[in-house]
């Protein structure tokens, strides 16, 4: 239910129209709440306040989880190109989440999770005339969702 009423805190100068998104889940009620100035229905405003909220934790991973803020380059092309390859890095690991993480626990984790679980990880490289050999922990945590991936990726079209 999506709705909305007028309310006046006792710090404001006058009353506000407070939004008011209710859902129940299987958690029990989830009610939000939030403060504005704009005019229109309140269901249109909700889902224009939640497509907001999404941008803005797009921006919060590529901020904190890419690093894309270092951007300690002199020159504006050097960090214009630095900001783009974070931008592409992001939609990288958003693209091998959507499709490869698919139906695991990390479906719906954030960059910096994945990066944590599946990328950071210690291991020795052997490195021969034909190839290199990643050698990895068997006891390591998260080994099964690691293989299951290799296995998902391998599987892919060239």
């Amino acid at each position: 239910m999506r709705t909305s009423f007028r309310h006046r805190a006792k710090s404001w100068p006058r009353a506000r129209r407070i939004l008011v998104k209710i859902d129940v889940t299987a958690h029990g009620l989830n009610l939000r709440f939030m403060v504005t100035n704009r005019c229109g229905d309140a269901a249109d405003l909700v889902a224009w306040y939640d497509d907001r909220g999404a941008s803005e934790n797009w921006i919060k991973e590529l901020k904190l989880d890419i690093h894309a803020d270092r951007l300690s380059c002199h020159r504006f092309r050097a960090n214009a190109f630095r900001l783009q390859l974070h931008s592409v890095a992001l939609l990288l690991l958003a693209y091998f989440r959507r499709a490869v993480l698919a139906g695991t626990r990390l479906a719906s984790a954030t960059i910096g999770t994945i990066r944590l679980h599946l990328l950071k990880v210690a291991g020795r490289v052997v490195r021969s005339v034909r190839r290199l050999c990643f050698h990895l922990a068997t006891h390591w945590p998260g080994h099964d969702l690691f293989t299951a991936c290799h296995r998902a990726l391998a599987r892919a079209p060239a």
